[in-house]
This record gives C-alpha cells, sequence and structure tokens, in this order.
C-alpha cells in the first residue's frame, strides 16, 4: 500500500522501500536467507516471492471442514452475526458444493431448535446461504416482536405479597385434598342450608349471602387459635397476631390514632390479602419494645383489619415462634448424672487426653524381590507457606507421628496442602518412591450379585 501510494515504479527503487519499512527484525531474517547474495540485488517479486514462502501457511482444508461443522451459535450471538461468522468460514473451506454444505453447516449449528425446525419445513426455500439467512433473520425479528406485545412495554407495580394463599385442587364439598372416595363430608349435613352432602365451609347458599363465619363442626376439630404475642410501640402495650405471610408490620387507623399518630410515610407499593389489595394510608416510624429490647422500626397503617406482625419485625428481634406453638422444653435434671460422668471419665481417663490418640500395632510393608531404594530431593515451596508447613512439622515432631532421622535410603517428598481454614497438612507423595516397589495382595473383591445369589431361594 506504501508503494502504491508514493506512485513508486521503479524496480530497485521498490525494494529499497521494502527493504526499509519491512522492519528490523524481518529485514535480519532476509539477508540470512539470501545469503550469500545481497538483498538489494534481488528483484522486487522474488522479495515478495521468498516472504510468501516463509511466512504463508498452507491451509489444511480437511480441519477447517471439520471446524466448521462443529461450530455452533453462542449465546449472546443474533442471527447475523452467527451468519457472518459461519460465511467466512465456509469461504474458506473451498467446497465444491459451497451453497449445500454452507446450509448444512449453518442448520446444525443454530441455537434454538424452534428456528431450526421452522427453517426446514417442506414449504421454505433454503436452498442458498442467502434465502436461509433471510428467513432466519425474519423468524428472528417475528420472535422478538410477538415477545415484546407479551410483556407490555412497562411492567405492572406488583403489589408486596401479604398473605400468600397457595392454589390446590380442593374438594368441593369438604375444601380438602383428598381421592373422591374419601370425601368426609358425604353423609353430612350443611350447618347453614341443612342440607347433606357438604360442610357449611364450602355452601353455595353461604357464599352468596356473603357470610364468612365458620363453626368448629366444619373444620378440623383441633382448630389451633392464633398466636398472639404483646410489644410496647410508644409506650402502649400492644397486642399482635403472629403472621409469617405478612411481609410487614401492620395496624389499623384506630390503633394508629392511640399511638398518637406518628408522622405517616409514603408507602413505596400496595398491599394484598387473598381478598384483594388493601387499601395503605402509609407507613411511620415507632419505637418498639419487645423482652427489654428496644428499636425503632416501621410501622404499616391500614384503614382497617387485626394488628398483625409480620416478618420485618419478626427479623429485627429474632422472634422464635417455637416456645409460643409447641410450648417451652421442660430440662429433666439427674442427681446422679455428674457423678456417673465424673466415674467414666477417670475409668477410661486414657481415651479423654488432650492429643493425637496412638496404638501399639507396628506395621511391616512386603518389598519386591530386589527393589531398590529410591531418595528424591526435597520439592520447592512457596514463600508464603514455608513458616506454616515448618510449624506443622515441628508440631507433628511433638506429638509423635514424626520422628526425625540424619540418614535414610528412602525420601519421599512432601506434600502441603491447605485446609479451608487456612491451616496446613502434611502429606507424603509415595507414588513416586515405595508404593512401586510394595508387594501388594491383589485379592479381587466379590460382586453384590455373588453374594446375594447363595440366598436367593429355588
Amino acid at each position: 500500500m506504501y508503494i502504491t501510494s508514493r506512485g513508486i515504479t521503479d524496480g530497485r527503487t521498490k525494494v529499497m522501500a521494502l527493504l526499509q519499512h519491512i522492519g528490523k527484525d524481518t529485514l535480519g531474517k532476509i539477508v540470512d536467507w539470501k545469503a550469500p547474495s545481497n538483498p538489494l540485488d534481488e528483484s522486487f517479486a522474488d522479495l515478495i516471492k521468498l516472504l510468501d514462502s516463509k511466512f504463508l501457511q498452507g491451509e489444511n482444508l480437511f480441519a477447517l471442514r471439520v471446524q466448521l461443522f462443529n461450530e455452533s451459535q453462542l449465546p449472546d450471538q443474533n442471527i447475523q452475526e452467527y451468519f457472518a461468522y459461519m460465511t467466512q468460514l465456509i469461504g474458506k473451506c473451498k467446497f465444491t458444493s459451497k451453497e449445500e454444505n454452507g446450509v448444512l453447516a449453518i442448520l446444525r449449528g443454530l441455537e434454538s431448535n424452534e428456528l431450526r425446525q421452522f427453517l426446514m419445513l417442506p414449504t421454505n426455500d433454503i436452498s442458498t446461504i442467502d434465502k436461509l439467512q433471510s428467513l432466519a433473520m425474519s423468524y428472528e425479528q417475528s420472535s422478538i416482536a410477538s415477545k415484546d406485545m407479551i410483556k407490555g412495554r412497562n411492567a405492572p407495580n406488583i403489589p408486596m405479597q401479604f398473605h400468600k394463599i397457595e392454589t390446590t385442587n380442593r374438594c368441593t364439598r369438604c375444601g380438602k385434598s383428598h381421592k373422591p372416595a374419601n370425601c368426609p363430608a358425604f353423609g353430612k349435613k350443611c350447618a347453614f342450608c341443612k342440607k347433606t352432602g357438604h360442610f357449611k365451609i364450602m355452601c353455595k347458599a353461604l357464599k352468596s349471602s356473603k357470610q364468612n363465619q365458620l363453626e368448629e363442626e366444619d373444620i378440623e376439630k383441633d382448630y389451633d387459635p392464633p398466636i398472639m404475642l404483646k410489644a410496647k410501640v410508644n409506650g402502649k402495650e400492644v397486642e399482635f397476631q403472629h403472621d409469617s405471610g405478612a411481609v410487614v408490620t401492620v395496624v389499623n387507623k384506630s390503633l394508629w390514632q392511640e399511638l398518637g399518630s406518628p408522622k405517616l410515610h409514603t408507602h413505596p407499593r400496595p398491599l394484598r390479602s387473598y381478598s384483594g389489595v388493601i387499601k395503605v394510608l402509609g407507613k411511620c416510624q415507632v419505637n418498639v419494645e419487645w423482652k427489654n429490647e428496644k428499636k425503632k422500626l416501621w410501622l404499616t397503617v391500614v384503614e382497617k383489619g387485626d394488628a398483625l406482625l409480620g416478618r420485618n419485625w419478626m427479623k429485627n428481634f429474632e422472634i422464635k415462634i417455637d416456645p409460643y406453638y409447641f410450648g417451652k422444653c421442660t430440662q429433666i435434671t439427674n442427681d446422679n448424672r455428674s457423678e456417673k460422668l465424673a466415674k467414666l471419665l477417670k475409668e477410661y481417663s486414657d481415651i479423654f487426653e488432650k492429643g493425637v490418640g496412638t496404638c501399639k500395632i507396628e506395621a511391616k510393608l512386603k518389598l519386591k524381590e530386589n527393589a531398590k531404594p529410591k531418595f528424591l530431593k526435597a520439592r520447592k515451596l512457596p514463600y508464603a507457606l514455608r513458616e506454616k508447613v515448618e510449624e506443622q512439622l515441628e508440631k507433628l515432631v511433638e506429638q509423635g507421628i514424626l520422628k526425625q532421622i540424619q540418614h535414610s535410603n528412602w525420601a519421599t517428598p512432601i506434600v502441603p496442602v491447605r485446609k479451608p481454614n487456612g491451616d496446613i497438612r502434611i502429606c507424603g507423595d509415595y507414588r513416586s518412591t515405595i508404593n512401586p516397589q510394595l508387594d501388594v495382595n491383589q485379592y479381587p473383591l466379590p460382586r453384590i450379585d455373588d453374594i446375594l445369589s447363595p440366598n436367593t431361594a429355588g
């Protein structure tokens, strides 16, 4: 490009310009390659031919074609980028039937199976790469537009979870989930409409009259009453109902006024119950005292309803519901327990001593015939680990696990392993020294089928 832009046509001048701008390293290589001849005596065409022969590698068409059929679309790669990359690679493969092989490679590498099925429909013309790309881009644009129509441009303001109710396949007669033949309402009389075959809780006449009272006979006999907790709010004792389904703690307007009508702030999101969205008046900061622990917390105010202790206060005070639901555990004491424990500790004092336990068994290793001792030098350790490794070795010597010696025919390098807590575990790499020299009994372990076969009848 430089020679062309300068309008250089003279052969010798072109040679000088090439050698002057080609770089020091490449110039040195040209001098070595043409030695003992002088590169200035060569023609421009011969120098270009020499550089091509040295720097241009022959293309491996087989490897390129294997690479092509192993390529696949990346997760964040759109259709246009994928086709541009594959088209460039197809050109390097120098196929005799470029379009047919290119279409097959592109179809194979598509990420979306739905798009691949669409393109392979008999009604679609995919005889060339251009036609395939046009159909693929049209499908991609239609798919994006369809998703936008479903989602919409602006996401709705989703209310905060409040009294979450799970949907189940409830029986229309008793309100529980069971097999149709096991309904407990068969033959029972409704307490509201006096008809048989259903409970009052599922009575259609009751629903139409908008009555929501439940009687004990319509629900489980062991109905659990709500758990009530008392806390001081702005100096006033308030009884809350424990509600782990409420995301915030709530009081009604009347109770808020009794607390001194603290300043209300805008609540960020609406609240929702099983019956719909709840009207929220706002939220305020109050002083809360729970079991001698005082904190300043946010309290949500609604138009009407019960006082509910929600998850935000439970988390702040770490309230555990087990003592209120299951009752407090009574600790069972035994006067003789301490004496028995002391007696056991004294009788087996050697077992409960601090430190590492030892045994008096002497282990023996059987070596192969003509086994030769092997001594390997210590491996280099990172400077950051050296101090910890030395401390661990000294500790193992003190505990009697390792013994320091001056001479040995055998030696294997240690392998320090860092534990999750930062300590060092010392291991030995015996694969390189003694393990190959051991004469080990190779006993074949029986299969589980062989063990169980004699026990089977017949």
